[in-house]
Order: structure tokens, then sequence, then C-alpha cells
């Protein structure tokens, strides 16, 4: 029916008591739950002492004296922890709290209805702030199609490709039909004034597809029977 802080008060006191002060004790403990369950806030000295005294107990005048101590820190103990809050409970506009919370007589039964509440209303609140924040940082992702580009694919070329293109680019073919690499890499036609019949570079390309290392703008193809060093 208490909590815990009541209860090591209550064992605090009782434990350099004798046993008519523990057993008056455990009478002054039960009259205060009667209390707790009526839902009644009232722990003053004088209402507690009255009950008491009924009961076999002191009067309030005597637990105020210095000998009944021990029966003040136990009503003290149950006005701080029961007493207070009930009454703050009990004053608190209806407005902050569903009527038929107002309306439940057992404290206990009352005081958890209205941390459960309190709790949903906690909750309610975080979800929407985290609802908030993830909107304000949400990642944009882009949904429109995306169109990928071609890729292209490169094969190397097998013996009898290179054998055949080092013969038809070697300088004796070249010559056959009229045509010469110049100092830019292209291959000119010889016979119309050196006309380029391939951009700047082309040479370079050719000796590269025949496994032949750079050679600048000169041919390293020089004969149709020249083999391809890899070859």
């Amino acid at each position: 029916m208490y909590n815990e802080k009541i209860e090591d008060v209550i064992n605090s006191v009782k434990a350099d008591a004798s046993s008519t002060i523990s057993q008056k004790i455990d009478v002054l403990v039960g009259i205060c739950e009667s209390q707790i369950e009526r839902g009644s806030s009232d722990f003053s000295v004088t209402m507690i002492g009255k009950l008491f005294k009924k009961q076999g107990g002191v009067a309030a005048q005597a637990i105020r004296n210095k000998t009944g101590a021990k029966y003040k820190a136990v009503i003290s103990a149950f006005e701080k922890y029961h007493g207070m809050q009930l009454a703050a409970l009990n004053n608190a506009p209806n407005s902050n709290l569903p009527d038929w919370v107002v309306k439940i007589t057992d404290s206990n039964a009352r005081w958890l209805v209205k941390d459960l509440i309190e709790e949903n209303a906690r909750l309610t609140r975080t979800l929407q702030a985290h609802k908030i924040r993830d909107k304000e940082h949400a990642q944009l992702v882009d949904m429109r199609p995306k169109f990928n580009a071609p890729t292209l694919v490169t094969k190397a070329l097998d013996d009898f490709e290179v054998k055949l293109l080092s013969e038809f680019f070697s300088e004796d073919n070249l010559e056959q039909l009229g045509l010469a690499p110049d100092e830019r890499g292209c291959l000119v036609d010889s016979s119309e004034g050196k006309r380029a019949i391939t951009p700047p570079g082309f040479i370079d390309i050719i000796n590269k597809l025949c496994g032949y290392d750079s050679q600048g703008n000169s041919l390293a193809l020089k004969t149709s029977v020249k083999r391809n060093k890899n070859g």
C-alpha cells in the first residue's frame, strides 16, 4: 500500500524500539494505510493522533513531544509521500485529467492511471519530434529513369588478325597502294600531292594494334614479311 521510502522510515524507527512501541507503530501504520484507502490526504498529527488514540495509541500532544518522535517520523513519511501528492492531485484543475480519472476513489489507482496518461503523452510528443526530425533530414532520392550510355566492348586481336593487319600496313604494301606515312603520323596519298587520308596519330595506333612499341610517327611495319614480335 505504501512505497519503499515509507517502509525504510518504518524499519528505521523500529530498529531500536521496544516491543511495546514497535506494536504501536504497527497500529499507526495501519491507520495511515486506512487514510490512503479512503483517498484522504489528511496525515496531520491532529487527525492521525485522534485516530491513533482510539486504537490504543497516544494522543496528538504526546506525538509532538520528544517521546513521540518515532510516531511523528512515521506520520511525516506518509504525509510526504502520500498526503502532499494526493492533495496536489485533488486540487489540480479537472481540465488536466479526464473526468473518469478524477472520480477514481482509490488514491493509488488514481496515481497509477495519472502516471500512465502522462507517460503516454510523453511518448506521443517524442514520436512527433522524431517524425519532424526525420522529415527535415530525409534524403532525397532521384526517382527519374536513368539512361546509361552504351558500353563499348573491345576484344583483343588474335594472331591471324594481327598478321593480316601487319601485312596490309607494311611499307611494301602501302608503297604498292601509293600510300606513305608523313611526319604527323598520317597516311598520305603520294600520287595526289600527299593528301592525308587518315587523321594524325593513325600510324601510332597501327603500331600498337600490331604489338609494337610506339614509334612516334614512323611505321614499325617496314615490310610485308615482318612478323609481330608477339607472334
